[in-house]
């Protein structure tokens, strides 16, 4: 029997069933983007898948065309080699699902919006958080630099590992015991040396660290936090060399006197240096002398120091150096021992100080003879922009005196009082910026030079009023129009939509009060006219009706102002015209168009609080038309 030719020459074909994939049954696949009518794949994305695939070996992307080039990148694996994708990937796309995949949550404005910063700053905080010494091989951290060094601009170092050794073995406990006690109590616990990296990051600009270790839980021992000598002295060298660095924080570390003296030395006349913080430390008053040298040998523009042990003569030394300082805007001294020997040695300092903007000296033990001093400083020292003076028993008679130099003072936009029992009226008086103490005087000529110096319009005094509500409830109309004579509608907007703590917004203050002139103004100025206010969500419209005010209801209802807009309880201002038995108002609503209709919460519509009255009554024809209850004036036949 003759075989056919080519018969056994290629083996049985397997019979497809079609209906086991339910896509091979469908025509249009539309919830797919990538799927196509097309049978045979293009050439050139099979050429592009090739170069997917061996990307590793061979990679190639510059030689692309653009098109060609986002095939490629958006099918890339994100686990690549770094030494591969480094220098030269630079499509934030991709970038962005290396960060993704690697840590899932991830805020990329805190690194100027580039996933490629973000992610290498990351991945070299995490080698260095992980890094043990005398373990852990230095060219781990080494081998990132080439290709890290262009795009790490900011390291946030939040734990060092210290070395494990195990104890070396004694003899007898006897011996180990006075070994101990005299100090050869294990070996050293020096951490990470940022000398072999700081140098090589050219673009380094901020260095947050902490000598502590993360989660140690019950392996807890007190020599995982410890900041050494050598590691104070290695890293003084490394901060020294880094020439680009503007930022320096280094807090939670037992930072001592010696440690910040080593430390301040090496950083005397950095070139780039601007913000130094050595907060939550153990900082005495001869590390603040050391700090007080650095300030007239730096440029430092923001020094925080808080929560340390400086004390009278500690701030006395910063206080020397910041009297000649012509450049620190911010210092931060809260939460230390100042007393009134350093609190009165940093208000004369300010006496001659021309450009210190924001200082702190909360929780400092100061008393009434600091506050003297510092009211000269509100009446002499126009460059003081925030004071906090919180949790200090300036007293009563502190109080005083405080207030009465800022009644004198056109820069402090503010100054926190809280916990100083100064009593209730100096406090109210205080808390008060100098913009809405000449608002409430009606100093309109003092108004205009406070907003033109950069007095801030948001600001609420402890009655969460702002400037403009205190113009809008006393009236003061000229006030008013200079705070808000340069500014767009646009920049007023969250000022006009600030309320304060009893829920009313400016444009509630000004109708409550019948001041027609700042309603217009503020009308003009954009003012929403349906805000409702906070305790039971009325317009301005509802609060002119509830005054009789025909003045403010016309003007509302002429700028467009919602006559329907129901309270919390449903009521619309009709309800509580003929509720209140205004029949003029009630006309002016109802010709302007307001619905007769709308129910409250109570099921009632405004014709059912009438009450019999026939002016009223007038303005709803054919009310006696009912079915099943309900009038169907108005409504579909």
């Amino acid at each position: 029997m003759s075989k056919s030719p080519g018969a056994g020459m290629y083996p049985p074909v397997a019979k497809l069933n079609l209906a086991a994939d339910p896509r091979k049954m469908r025509r249009i696949i539309a919830e797919d983007p990538e799927w196509s009518l097309t049978v045979v794949p293009l050439l050139s994305n099979l050429c592009l898948q090739c170069i997917v695939r061996n990307f590793e070996e061979k990679p190639i992307l510059e030689e692309l065309l653009p098109r060609h080039k986002d095939y490629v990148l958006e099918r890339l694996s994100p686990s690549l080699p770094l030494q591969v994708t480094a220098n030269l990937i630079s499509d934030d796309g991709y970038w962005k699902r290396c960060c993704k995949q690697r840590w899932g949550l991830c805020d990329v404005s805190s690194y100027g919006h580039s996933w490629k910063r973000m992610f290498f700053e990351r991945h070299l905080e995490n080698i260095i958080e992980l890094f043990i010494p005398d373990a852990t091989d230095p060219k781990t951290v080494l081998g990132m630099v080439p290709l890290c060094r262009n795009y790490v601009k900011r390291l946030d170092i939040s734990q060092l590992l210290p070395p494990i050794k195990e104890p070396q073995k004694s003899e007898d406990d006897d011996n180990s015991d006075s070994a101990s006690d005299m100090g050869m109590d294990g070996p050293s616990m020096d951490h990470f040396d940022f000398g072999i990296l700081l140098d090589k990051l050219s673009h380094l600009e901020e260095f947050h660290v902490v000598y502590r270790v993360k989660g140690c839980g019950m392996n807890f021992e007190w020599n995982l936090f410890e900041f050494t000598f050598r590691d104070c002295e290695s890293l003084a060298k490394a901060l020294k060399s880094c020439k680009t660095l503007r930022v320096l924080r280094i807090h939670q570390s037992k930072v001592d006197d010696e440690k910040c003296r080593q430390l301040v030395n090496n950083l005397l006349d950095h070139p780039s240096l601007r913000e130094l913080n050595l907060s939550h430390n153990l900082i005495g008053d001869r590390g603040a002398r050391a700090i007080g040298k650095l300030l007239n040998r730096s440029k430092l523009e923001s020094l925080t120091v808080y929560d340390n042990n400086i004390r009278g003569p500690g701030a006395q030394a910063i206080a020397y150096a910041l009297a000649k300082n012509s450049s620190l805007l911010s210092l931060n001294l809260r939460l230390n021992r100042l007393g009134d020997e350093g609190g009165q040695a940093i208000a004369q300092a300010l006496l001659k100080n021309r450009t210190l903007k924001w200082l702190h000296l909360g929780g400092n033990e100061m008393t009434e003879p600091t506050a003297t001093v510092l009211s000269q400083v509100l009446v002499q020292n126009n460059t003081l922009r925030s004071i906090n003076l919180s949790c200090n028993r300036l007293g009563m008679d502190g109080g005083k005196v405080l207030e009465e130099g800022m009644c004198h003072n056109s820069s402090v936009v503010e100054c926190d009082i809280r916990l100083t029992e100064v009593g209730q009226e100096s406090d109210y008086c205080i808390s008060q910026t100098p913009l809405h103490l000449a608002t409430y005087l009606s100093l309109s000529l003092v108004v205009r030079g406070l907003v033109e110096s950069g007095a801030s319009l948001e600001l609420q005094d402890q009655e969460g009023n702002t400037p403009l509500h205190v113009a809008c409830e006393q009236g003061r109309a000229k006030c008013a129009t200079e705070m808000t004579r340069d500014v767009s509608p646009s920049e007023l907007g969250s000022v006009l939509e600030t309320q304060n703590w009893r829920g009313l917004t400016c444009l509630h203050l000004a109708t409550v009060n019948r001041q027609h002139c700042l309603m217009k103004l503020l009308m003009k100025k954009g003012a929403d006219l349906n805000i409702q206010e906070g305790t039971s969500g009325k317009t301005a419209l509802h609060l002119a009706v509830e005054l009789h005010d025909a003045f403010s209801v016309t003007l509302l209802l002429n700028k467009g102002a919602d006559m329907d807009t129901p309270m919390f309880n449903g009521c619309t201002p009709l309800h509580l015209a003929v509720g209140r038995q205004d029949a003029a108002i009630a006309n002016l609503l109802c010709q302007s168009g307001a619905d007769k209709m709308l129910r409250n919460m109570e099921d009632e519509t405004a014709l059912d609080l009438a009450d019999g009255n026939d002016d009223i009554l007038a303005l709803f024809p054919f009310d006696d038309i009912q079915i099943q209850g309900r009038s169907v004036v108005g409504g579909p036949f």
